[in-house]
C-alpha cells in the first residue's frame, strides 16, 4: 500500500510536469488503474484490520463474551449480545479507505497526498512523537485557550485605541479585528507591530503603541510560543526515555523469566544469555504455544496443557517461569533470583 501510494504520487508529478501529451494520455489511464487497485487494497486492509483487532477490542470491553466468541467462532454472538460494533471501527483505516475511494472516483488525484502519511506507521520514532503530543493533548488545549484569550484581549484593545493603525481597514469592527489579530499575530515574527501602521515618535499614541506592541510580542510571540514548544519537547523527551528504558530492559533482562543477562553469562560463558533467550525462553515460542492450546481439541489436551490453558483463561501467569530458568550445557543448572539478597 505504501509503495503503491509513493509510485502513484511520483507518476502524478511526472504527468503534471514536463511529460509530453502522448505520455500524459497514457499516464491518465495508468493513474486510473492504480487508483482502482489502491481503493481495492484499502478496502481489504480496512476489513482485515477490523477483523484482526476485534478480539482484542472485545476483550477490553467484555472479556467473558470475548472467550465465548473465541470458542464458538460465530460473529453473530456480537449481534445477539447487542455489542456496539461501531466502537471497534478503526478510524484511521476508515478515513484512509474513504480518501482512497474519493480520490479515485470524484475528488481528484491530489487527495492521494494523505496516503503518504502512512509512512508514520513504519517509523517507531515518528509514532513515539505523535503519541507524546497526543498524551499532552489536555495541556496543549489549555495553553491554546489561554493563547486565544490573550489575542482576543489585544484585539479588543486594538479595536478601541488603535483602530486606524490596522492596514486596509481590517479593524472596522470587532469581528474582523479579532480575525486579523489571530491570523497575523500568530505568524508575525515580531508580533503585531510588523503589520500595524502609525504610532510614530512625538505623537501621543506613540508610547501607547510601543507598549501595546511590546507586551503583545512578549506574551504571545515569546512566552506562549515557547510554552507550547516546551510542552511538546518535554513530552517527546519523556516518551523517548520510556522507550529507551523498555529497550534497555529487553536487552539486559529475559522477557519471560525477568532474570538479568549477567546471571546467564556468569553461569555459562559458552552459551550465556543469547542462547537462553533464543532457545530456552523464546517469547514467540510461548505465543505459539498459547495459540496451539486455543486451536487444539479440549478433549485431547494433556494435564499440563489443560493447566496452562486454564491459567491463560484466568489471565494468570502462574504457569510462566518467572524468576526461574534452566540452562542445559552438559549438566542442568537451575538459576533462581535471590530476591532477599537484592
Amino acid at each position: 500500500m505504501r509503495i503503491l501510494s509513493v509510485h502513484y504520487d511520483v507518476l502524478l508529478l511526472l504527468t503534471m510536469g514536463w511529460a509530453p501529451f502522448r505520455l500524459r494520455t497514457l499516464s491518465k489511464s495508468l493513474l486510473w488503474l492504480l487508483g482502482l487497485v489502491h481503493a481495492v487494497l484499502s478496502c481489504a486492509r480496512f476489513v482485515s484490520f477490523s477483523v484482526s483487532k476485534l478480539p482484542m477490542n472485545l476483550l477490553t470491553l467484555d472479556p467473558e463474551l470475548a472467550y465465548k466468541l473465541d470458542e464458538a467462532q460465530d460473529l453473530s454472538l456480537l449481534v445477539r449480545a447487542g455489542v456496539p460494533l461501531l466502537r471497534f471501527i478503526p478510524c484511521y483505516h476508515l478515513i484512509y479507505l474513504l480518501m482512497s475511494l474519493s480520490a479515485w472516483s470524484f475528488a481528484g488525484e491530489h487527495v492521494y497526498f494523505f496516503h503518504l502519511f502512512d509512512i508514520i506507521l513504519l517509523s517507531s520514532l515518528l509514532k513515539v512523537t505523535l503519541r507524546s503530543i497526543q498524551g499532552q493533548g489536555l495541556s496543549l488545549a489549555s495553553t491554546g485557550m489561554l493563547w486565544l484569550l490573550i489575542m482576543y484581549s489585544f484585539a479588543m484593545v486594538g479595536h478601541q485605541h488603535f483602530r486606524d493603525d490596522f492596514p486596509d481597514g481590517e479593524c472596522r469592527n470587532v469581528t474582523t479585528c479579532i480575525a486579523f489579530v489571530m491570523n497575523f499575530g500568530l505568524r508575525a515574527g515580531g508580533g503585531l507591530g510588523d503589520y500595524l501602521r502609525g504610532g510614530g515618535e512625538g505623537h501621543s499614541e506613540g508610547l501607547g503603541r510601543g507598549v501595546f506592541d511590546t507586551i503583545y510580542f512578549i506574551l504571545s510571540t515569546v512566552v506562549m510560543a515557547n510554552i507550547v514548544s516546551g510542552i511538546i519537547i518535554d513530552a517527546f523527551g519523556e516518551s523517548r526515555d520510556k522507550r529507551n528504558e523498555v529497550l534497555l530492559d529487553q536487552k539486559n533482562n529475559c522477557f519471560v523469566c525477568s532474570l538479568p543477562a549477567a546471571k546467564f553469562d556468569r553461569a555459562d560463558r559458552l552459551t550465556g544469555f543469547r542462547h537462553h533467550y533464543k532457545r530456552m525462553h523464546n517469547m514467540w515460542a510461548y505465543v505459539y504455544f498459547v495459540a496451539y492450546l486455543k486451536l487444539k481439541d479440549p478433549t485431547e489436551l494433556t494435564g499440563t496443557e489443560d493447566y496452562v490453558k486454564a491459567a491463560v483463561v484466568r489471565h494468570s501467569i502462574d504457569w510462566l517461569p518467572v524468576l526461574r530458568a534452566s540452562m542445559g550445557a552438559g549438566e542442568r543448572k537451575e538459576l533462581r533470583e535471590d530476591i532477599s539478597a537484592e
